[in-house]
């Protein structure tokens, strides 16, 4: 801290000795805002990067558990009520003859889709069995 000598009255010299320290203050301040804006900055994107790894990985291996089970599921769905199973394939190829386009994508899907169609269809011969 550096100290000032006033020759004026004694409430203008701490007016101006805190005025001074103000402007230090705010000067050392916005020097240094810079460079801790880009590390921020930096330290953030890689957090977000490493997020969405483990975001990614949680997700591969929902994805590769829900897999294991929808062979269950679907062989489940085939046993309680096969109609189910065969209404949906009759749907596809009906798809498939009015629009190909359509029933190609439909196609894609189901296969892309796998464990969640397993699941719906499991769910859709359960509740048919119930009615």
């Amino acid at each position: 801290m550096q100290t000032t000598k006033c020759r004026l009255q004694t409430e203008d010299c701490i007016l101006l000795t805190v005025n001074y320290k103000l402007q230090t203050t705010n000067f050392f301040k916005m020097a240094t805002q810079g460079f801790n804006i880009k590390i921020n900055g930096i330290i953030g994107f890689v957090f977000m990067v490493m997020v969405f790894v483990i975001f990614i990985g949680v997700a591969k291996a929902l994805f590769k558990f829900s897999l294991i089970i929808a062979a269950v599921l679907i062989v489940l769905a085939l046993l309680i009520n096969y109609r189910t199973v065969l209404g949906y394939l009759k749907f596809i190829l009906s798809l498939l003859k009015r629009n190909v386009l359509g029933g190609v994508i439909g196609i894609v899907l189901s296969v892309i889709g796998f464990p969640i169609l397993a699941g719906v269809l499991f769910g859709k011969s359960i509740r048919r069995v119930n009615l």
